[in-house]
C-alpha cells in the first residue's frame, strides 16, 4: 500500500501517506503491478486522486473467512478482498465518473495483452493477470521521467468500480449495490457490502 518513512529514495522524512494497492505479484513470479518512483497506480474521481489525497479512516476486518481493509478518502470509499489466491478492489464513489490507472511492471508490448471481452490484461510467461468488472479500458505505454510502464487505464461509471489481481481460475459471478460474488481456485465467495459502505 505504499506507506512508508524515509529516509528512503526519495521519500521525506515524515513519510508518505497511504497510495492506496500498488504492487501485484502472484506467488514468485515478478510482479505484473509496480509502483515506480514517477508512475504510480491512482484511482481519480473528480479531482479527487488516491495518490494525493489520504485515508480519512481505515478498518480492517474479516467477513466469511477472508481478510479486509476498507478505507476511505473524500467522496470514495475502496474495498479490499484478500482470499488465498486473489486480491479484490472495489472503489465506490457518488456522482462522478471512476477513473483507475493501474501502473503494470511489464514494459514490452510483446508481452501484454488486453482481452476486452473477458476484462482481462494477461503477461507471456506470467500466471498473474489482472481482471476489471465493467468499463471502458485502454492499455498503453507511458513515459515519466526515466520510467517506462504499460498502463491499463479504465473508466467506469458511478457508482463502483472493481478489479481482482490473480490467476486464470479467477471470474467475477456478481456486483450490486449489496454484494459481491467472485471465485477462483481457493472457492466461491459471497461478501456482503452493503454495511460496509
Amino acid at each position: 500500500f505504499r506507506a512508508r518513512l524515509g529516509p528512503y529514495r526519495d521519500i521525506p522524512d515524515e513519510g508518505v501517506h497511504l497510495r492506496g494497492m500498488q504492487t501485484f505479484a502472484y506467488e514468485d513470479e515478478l510482479p505484473i503491478l509496480f509502483h515506480g518512483r514517477n508512475i504510480v497506480s491512482t484511482t481519480r474521481v473528480g479531482e479527487m486522486d488516491t495518490c494525493i489525497e489520504n485515508v480519512a479512516q481505515v478498518v480492517s476486518f474479516m467477513q466469511n473467512g477472508l481478510d479486509m481493509v476498507c478505507e476511505q478518502r473524500k467522496g470514495l470509499k475502496t474495498l479490499y478482498v484478500f482470499s488465498p489466491v486473489s486480491v479484490v478492489v472495489i472503489h465506490r464513489a457518488v456522482g462522478e465518473k471512476l477513473r483507475s490507472f493501474w501502473s503494470l511492471y511489464e514494459t514490452q508490448a510483446e508481452n501484454i495483452a488486453l482481452d476486452r471481452n473477458g476484462r482481462v490484461v494477461a503477461f507471456s510467461g506470467r500466471v498473474g493477470r489482472v481482471y476489471y468488472w465493467a468499463g471502458s479500458a485502454e492499455l498503453y505505454a507511458h513515459e515519466e521521467g526515466d520510467e517506462k510502464r504499460w498502463m491499463l487505464d479504465v473508466i467506469a461509471e458511478p457508482p463502483q468500480s472493481a478489479f481482482a489481481f490473480s490467476d486464470a481460475s479467477f471470474a467475477f459471478d456478481t456486483l450490486t449495490f449489496d454484494k459481491i460474488l467472485f471465485s477462483d481456485a481457493s472457492g466461491r465467495y459471497e461478501i456482503n457490502i452493503s454495511a460496509l459502505f
